[in-house]
Formats: C-alpha cells, sequence, structure tokens
C-alpha cells in the first residue's frame, strides 16, 4: 500500500476514535508507525505473540527507539559476554536507536509541510550512509550540514557529544566503558532528537 494511503487510513482511524472505539489488528507495522509518527491522540498499540504450545502474551507495543534501546541495556548489564564482545553491539543498537529517532523527526517535519513520501524516504536513505548526515538531516533538514552536528550536541552537553561519538566510534570496538550509561545518554540523546 502506498505510504501516504497508510497515513490517510491512520488519519480516518484516529477521526473514528474519537467517538467509537477503534480495534486494528495488522501484522504489518506500517500503521503503527503512521499513527505514532502522525501524533494521533492517544492510541494504544499493543504486540500479541504466540509463543510454544500456543501461549499468547500481549505487549505494550514499542517504537524501534525504544526496542533498540532497551535491548541494548538488557546487554549492557549482561555480564555473562566479555565487555570486549557486548561493546560494539550495544554502541550498534545505540547508534541504531539515535538514526531511528532521526528518521522519525525527518518523517515528522517533512509529512507536516506535505513534502511527498517517496522524496522523504529518498532524502533518508541518501543521509544514512554516516551517522553525522542523518543527524544533520534530522536537526538542520539538511543533510549536508555535517559539520554543525558536534556544535548543535555540545549545547546540550557533554553527555551528548560523549554518547554521539561512542555510537560512532564504538561500532568498531573503541567503545568498553561504562555500558548502562551509554544507554541511558543514548536515550536521553534520542529523546531529543525524535
Amino acid at each position: 500500500m502506498d505510504p501516504s494511503k497508510v497515513d490517510g487510513l491512520a488519519r480516518v482511524l484516529a477521526e473514528l476514535a474519537e467517538d467509537r472505539q477503534v480495534v486494528v489488528f495488522t501484522h504489518d507495522t506500517r500503521l503503527p508507525d503512521a499513527v505514532r509518527r502522525l501524533d494521533l491522540g492517544r492510541a494504544r498499540i499493543v504486540e500479541v505473540q504466540r509463543a510454544e504450545r500456543s501461549v499468547v502474551t500481549v505487549r505494550p507495543g514499542s517504537d524501534p527507539v525504544t526496542r533498540y534501546l532497551d535491548d541494548a541495556y538488557a546487554l549492557a548489564r549482561n555480564d555473562e559476554l566479555p565487555a570486549d564482545v557486548r561493546g560494539p553491539v550495544v554502541a550498534e543498537l545505540c547508534r541504531s536507536a539515535i538514526e531511528a529517532a532521526c528518521h522519525l523527526r525527518v518523517w515528522r517535519t517533512r509529512v507536516a509541510r506535505g513534502v511527498p513520501h517517496d522524496d522523504i524516504e529518498t532524502a533518508i536513505v541518501d543521509a544514512s550512509r554516516r551517522l553525522t548526515t542523518i543527524v544533520a538531516l534530522a536537526v538542520f533538514d539538511d543533510a549536508d550540514r555535517g559539520g554543525d552536528v558536534l556544535g548543535w550536541l555540545g549545547r546540550h552537553g557533554g553527555w551528548a557529544v560523549g554518547a554521539y561519538r561512542a555510537c560512532r566510534e564504538g561500532v568498531h570496538g573503541a567503545y568498553l566503558a561504562d555500558l548502562p550509561g551509554l544507554v541511558a545518554d543514548a536515550r536521553r540523546l534520542a529523546k531529543g532528537l525524535a
């Protein structure tokens, strides 16, 4: 389905939900993503999973940023794996969360301006070659302003610069320090970016 049609469906369902209960079952992530991205009211998204012996569990649905950071935190606290193994994976999960937060911000900003979905997707794909360019696209709406990213981060504090650098360089094994601290700082940064 065309992404603009998914957004339209989300808007229609949100309008109906103003005075009705609306329940939608889907295996596709595009509708929940649209509801989150468009900030359409107080939709409650849940995930239903079936495990062994058809045991069904229901848990609150989470966005990609939260999933990446929750996984990073769980791994950061896992002392069964050596730090040199955990470090790059935690940094990569934190980086993925920051990128997902940037994607959300770009979508939100550009959809509000009426930019076609294909153009938004192309801009995100083009900027996703480096963490610097996707952050620049999210913050300045210009992927070519990567040179301004550290200055913008610095205005938020040294923790933001540190988290950004750890996510950018830590995927290459360079970050082995306080992994739970990195996850906490990445969570703050992702919140500021989204």
